[in-house]
């Protein structure tokens, strides 16, 4: 987001004035989508927060229903309880344009402090908690996808934590947003000098929709922490430098973080350079990888082998529970799109895109191991084989085939653009 004292458009709310009972203090950013005030609630006038609001008005009128749904999903996924996210707190509408307020970081955002570089402690510390933010956004099933300095912010105490969920809040509904007479896109989500080789030119729309998206965005943020301000594949000054800069990242070839950082721990450089592998399948596949390989991995509780239902945690039916009854007569449950002529167990609404095949996944109850396992696809009775989904189906960010894999609770599936946690409830289904 640009900074400044006024937004840049007319029909946003001007400092001084109020936000339903929000009182506007200075604006603090603006993006295309949206612009964030300093205020204070008119009951609470000693309590300062972020003011976020939807510029409902700069978006197309084909776009604006999934717009306002991302939006609604970034606020949720601020409801996450991280020492590592920005919090969000309510939210509410202004003249028929949504918003929310969160948490106000006073210290600024990571940008800032990155070119000041910042002693080797210091910047771990930093690249821990970056990390362990992302970590908690991955075990909630999300990727954040437009992981970048602005995007770090620091609260009183000096603690770094992720914010603008825009693009992360939903495993990312997909809206570069597209004129409707030129059909050329007018945005596209994301910085390109974080961009993973495959989120700039994807060539399976399944590739955009993993954790290791985000692992590659966080590499080049702890190469430019750790170097004090430079990039991973070379200078980059103007715009110009944009094509040879990608095709280096393409090719891994990367500069020498020795060279910027000749006493950084050699465990920090392995990190870093498979962070930044072109090739998502040699990255770290998610980040409890990497916490584990910092011997940062919080111990956690044992999972069970036996969930019972499925909870969505990303998509457009938020916090729907599934139930997953282990008898006879519900021992295979399909999962696909909801359509009229298709008969699915478990029916994943998804009106906005359509990630999601018709029949996208089975799950199968093993009565003698009393396990529930997930295989990608549906046996297809008329042509007596089994087929597969799209855009295929992950667990915990890893690719399931028609083989299988088992579900174990906590574990997060993946279907397209909806993300589904498997939940052990001792509610009675």
């Amino acid at each position: 987001m640009t900074r400044g004292q006024l937004p840049s458009d007319q029909r946003a709310p001007k400092p001084g004035t109020y936000v339903k009972d929000f009182y506007l203090e200075r604006m603090l950013g603006e993006g295309t989508f949206g612009v964030v005030y300093l205020a204070r609630k008119q009951e609470a006038p000693q309590q300062e927060v972020a003011l976020k609001l939807l510029k409902s008005w700069a978006v197309p009128p084909h776009a604006e229903e999934s717009l306002a749904k991302r939006f609604e999903l970034e606020y949720h996924t601020g409801q996450i309880s991280s020492l590592n996210l920005v919090q969000t707190l309510e939210m509410g509408e202004w003249e028929g344009t949504p918003f929310f307020t969160m948490e106000y970081c006073p210290k600024g955002d990571l940008r800032q402090l990155i070119l000041k570089k910042m002693p080797f402690l210091r910047a771990e510390t930093v690249a821990l908690d970056i990390l362990k933010g992302l970590n908690t956004l991955h075990h909630f099933g999300k990727i954040h996808r437009d992981l970048k300095p602005e995007n770090v912010l620091f609260d009183d105490a000096g603690k770094a934590k992720l914010t603008d969920f825009g693009i992360a809040g939903h495993l990312n509904i997909q809206l570069t947003v597209v004129n409707s007479e030129t059909q050329r896109p007018e945005q596209i989500f994301g910085s390109y000098a974080y961009m993973a080789p495959e989120q700039a030119s994807p060539r399976h729309r399944s590739q955009t929709l993993l954790p290791t998206i985000d692992i590659f965005n966080y590499g080049v943020i702890c190469f430019e922490l750790f170097s004090g301000g430079s990039y991973p594949f070379g200078s980059w000054n103007t715009t110009e430098d944009i094509a040879a800069y990608r095709a280096r990242a393409a090719k891994g070839d990367m500069s020498d973080l020795s060279t910027y950082c000749p006493d950084l721990p050699s465990q920090w450089v392995s990190l870093i350079t498979r962070a930044l592998q072109p090739d998502a399948r040699q990255r770290f596949q998610h980040t409890d990888e990497m916490l584990a390989f910092l011997g940062q991995l919080p111990k956690s509780a044992p999972k069970k082998d036996y969930p019972n239902a499925l909870i969505v945690r990303n998509g457009e039916e938020f916090r729907r529970c599934y139930p997953l009854p282990p008898n006879q007569r519900s021992r295979i449950h399909r999962l696909g799109r909801a359509e009229s002529d298709v008969v699915n167990d478990l029916s994943i609404k998804e009106t906005l895109t359509q990630t999601i095949s018709r029949r996208h996944a089975t799950l199968e109850y093993h009565h003698e191991q009393k396990q529930w396992f997930i295989r990608d696809g549906q046996w297809d009775a008329s042509t007596a084989k089994w087929r597969l989904s799209k855009n295929g189906t992950f667990l915990n960010g890893v690719k399931v085939g028609k083989t299988g894999k088992r579900l174990q609770t906590g574990d997060i599936i993946s279907l397209g653009q909806t993300t589904l946690e498997a939940i052990y409830s001792p509610v009675k289904q």
